[in-house]
């Protein structure tokens, strides 16, 4: 499922919940539940966790690569020091 964008957005904990509702309520519209163990119980089962893991993963994963490529830049131009 693409987050576009939701590493570099601010995202408010308003909206993800928000969204993370709506996720939920079409997950116990295409799979027949009602109730709210079950609904994070098929969520879990198709491999669709909350949205705060997942914008988190994906700022991590971002961060990551961000720091990676800076590095690599100093590398390349043979920066002695590294100012972060």
């Amino acid at each position: 499922m693409p987050y576009y964008a939701t590493e570099a957005l601010p995202l408010s904990n308003r909206i993800i919940s928000m969204l993370d509702n709506c996720v939920s309520k079409a997950t116990a519209i295409i799979f027949s539940v009602t109730h709210r163990d079950n609904i994070m119980c098929v969520r879990q089962l198709v491999n669709l966790p909350r949205l705060t893991e997942i914008i988190e993963k994906r700022k991590q994963k971002f961060m990551d690569r961000l720091l990676l490529i800076y590095l690599l830049i100093c590398i390349k131009n043979n920066d002695k020091y590294l100012y972060l």
